[in-house]
């Protein structure tokens, strides 16, 4: 044998081959494909229970968010799955008043109401343990008690059992929207939450508070589209004090429905609150309307910061307690100890 062409004999064929010849025969042919054929380059064995695991379910997760996407055909074209990780969930909205639920077991509770007070605090409804309590905001995880005290709204922590003493020690009051208790309040109908708006600027005009807080935003809105006759500017809104259109100045309710459309559309000195106008009972004072402060949810499930929370409703309390100095009176009006006093 010499050279690169180098010979042999192949005693099957009986002919003479040369190596090269021999080698050819090991090249690759596509029309020759073994399935079980591992390319050089990788391990002798491979495992695929893990990939398959893999593909699988992200084949799943494609179809959770859009069965009808190209992705989801084709779960198994590779390893990225970016467009999947990023694609927006595709979530139901819940129709307000579709998950109207019943609860005749739970009580009302009553109003914590008295006239001429600084300012009246506005719920949604009474929840499951409120009503089993008799007390407002009496859920462990609420934050009403906790705001109404870092606010100087009161003194002190007050355990929910003090909120029919509200109007007696501190010029303080609460009400609801809506009378009927239950879970929470996508379980009220839309039209039960309107048919309360007219109850509730009845409960106004009546006991002429100098504030009001509607402890929700959801709350205002209902009441502004019946009371006013149009529905809210998300746009313009903010927590806080609610001021006319175009102006620093704060909004006032007086509790009369007005039959025109929104006074913020219109110009200050032609809104018609001259003949909204009640004297007190002496005839010498005039009261001008409730002023409008509008806060979150105190429910613990509301995710704004601890911190947000108690600086929105220090604006409140600065309020209150100028009103308190204006009128002479002490926070609380009368002593009492909270830890014993029932």
């Amino acid at each position: 044998m010499s050279g690169n062409n180098t010979s042999s004999f192949d005693p099957k064929r009986g002919t003479a081959t040369t190596l090269l010849g021999s080698i050819s025969r090991f090249a690759y042919n596509s029309d020759r494909i073994d399935a079980e054929a591992v390319p050089a380059s990788a391990p002798s064995r491979v495992s695929t229970r893990g990939l398959t695991r893999q593909c699988s379910s992200r084949s799943i997760k494609r179809e959770a968010v859009d069965p009808d996407t190209d992705d989801a055909q084709q779960p198994n074209e590779g390893p990225d799955t970016s467009a999947v990780r990023n694609a927006p969930k595709k979530r139901k909205k819940s129709v307000p008043g579709s998950k109207v639920v019943l609860f005749p077991e739970l009580d009302t509770i009553s109003d914590s109401l008295a006239p001429n007070l600084i300012c009246v605090f506005i719920g949604i409804n009474p929840g499951v343990q409120t009503s089993i309590t008799g007390h407002a905001y009496a859920h462990r995880s609420n934050w009403f008690w906790k705001l109404l005290y870092s606010s100087a709204c009161v003194d002190r922590l007050l355990p929910p059992r003090y909120d029919q003493e509200l109007p007696r020690l501190f010029s303080l009051g609460l009400t609801n929207l809506v009378s009927r208790p239950t879970a929470n309040q996508a379980q009220l109908s839309v039209q039960e939450k309107e048919e309360g708006v007219p109850i509730l600027a009845e409960k106004i005009r009546v006991q002429k508070p100098e504030s009001i807080c509607f402890v929700g935003k959801d709350i205002w809105k209902i009441f502004h589209k019946i009371y006013f006759g149009v529905a809210m500017d998300e746009k313009e809104f903010q927590f806080g004090w609610q001021k006319l259109r175009g102006t620093t100045t704060n909004m006032r309710i007086t509790g009369l429905l007005s039959s025109r459309k929104n006074p913020s559309d219109v110009k200050l000195e032609d809104l018609d609150l001259a003949p909204h106008l009640i004297k007190s009972e002496n005839g010498t004072d005039v009261w001008e309307g409730a002023l409008v402060f509008v806060s979150f949810s105190t429910s613990g499930l509301v995710s704004f910061s601890p911190e947000f929370k108690r600086q929105t409703w220090v604006e409140l309390g600065v309020y209150v307690n100028e009103r308190r100095a204006a009128r002479g009176e002490l926070s609380p009006k009368e002593a009492f100890d909270v830890t014993t006093q029932e």
